[in-house]
């Protein structure tokens, strides 16, 4: 629901106020990940046309770089490196309903939390310099974070002519060279962690004669 008050007054007479909000998501819709399942099933060139037609437009993607970079550890430093998963295009890649959808997410953020952007000094006129985003390093979580904002700060809806948006007006997108917030284990990992539990497994398991 809407908050009609960036502050809230309880009933003991203390009166609360919001001073923070943090947003933790996915993404949006995406296209599929695998080229084949199994033995019986592998993604044709068919397929692939198919996928391709259901991706975020050109326009699009150039209107949600104009809003927001991609930066490295902080706005200071570059990109690492190319996004994974890049090269296997177009699989693992935002769709245009994923678009629409994170879009439609950031308007009901916009909506929500009407009275605490018009209760904090400069987030209306200068947002980019009191929202920080961290993103893991791959197009389909760039891209949605980037409709969240645009949904959020910029328009309802995605226009085919990008917003003539100056670089220092820019949101910055920071991705970090290992991915804290889906980091990646080994095998080995796993295979202790299934040994713990196989083990657990059948030193609780009673006995049956």
């Amino acid at each position: 629901m809407p908050q009609s008050s960036a502050t809230l007054h309880l009933p003991d007479g203390r009166v609360l106020s919001l001073r923070h909000v943090l947003f933790f998501h996915r993404h949006g819709d995406r296209s599929p990940v695998f080229t084949d399942m199994g033995e019986k099933w592998r993604i044709t060139d068919e397929g692939r046309g198919f996928w391709a037609s259901r991706l975020a437009s050109r326009e699009q993607l150039a209107s949600l770089d104009r809003i927001a970079r991609v930066v490295g550890d902080d706005p200071t430093m570059p990109r690492h490196g190319a996004p994974v998963g890049h090269k296997l295009w177009p699989l693992g890649q935002l769709s245009a309903q994923g678009v629409e959808h994170m879009v439609a997410k950031g308007e009901e953020l916009r909506k929500r939390y009407e009275a605490f952007i018009a209760a904090s000094p400069g987030l209306q006129d200068a947002p980019q310099d009191h929202v920080h985003v961290l993103s893991s390093n791959m197009d389909r979580t760039i891209q949605s974070v980037q409709c969240l904002l645009y949904g959020m700060f910029i328009a309802p809806t995605i226009t085919t002519v990008p917003p003539t948006t100056s670089p220092s007006k820019q949101f910055s997108i920071c991705t970090q060279a290992k991915n804290a917030l889906a980091p990646a284990h080994s095998d080995a990992v796993f295979e202790e962690i299934e040994s713990i539990v196989t083990d657990s497994t059948v030193l609780t398991t009673p006995c049956t004669r």
